[in-house]
């Protein structure tokens, strides 16, 4: 549950659940409940892999929104860890304007 009123009201959750595997602190099922502890979402994470060290990331996520009736898949196909990054990226004028999707 969100430690503060303030975070609740920013996060629109209530309370997640987290399923984690014990060997590698890394969460494979989120269930999101709404402020009336009613279940609308569902995250599972699979595939995965050790990316560097101690860091474990899932090439594949999926988001099931009960409420809507919709489901979100991700698939990671490439990954970087510790790439360097143009620090324009991250200025507001580049943020704001869309570019740092380009």
């Amino acid at each position: 549950k969100p430690r503060t009123e303030e975070a609740k009201k920013e996060s629109g959750y209530g309370r997640r659940v987290l399923w984690v595997r014990q060997d590698i602190y890394f969460p494979v099922k989120i269930e999101f409940y709404n402020q009336r502890d009613k279940h609308v979402k569902t995250q599972l994470f699979q595939e995965i892999e050790k990316v560097s060290g101690t860091i474990h990331r899932a090439k594949k996520a999926l988001m099931d929104n009960l409420k809507d009736e919709h489901k979100t898949y991700v698939l990671v196909t490439q990954r970087e860890i510790n790439g360097k990054v143009d620090q324009a990226l991250f200025t507001e004028e580049s943020v704001l304007k869309g570019s740092a999707l380009q």
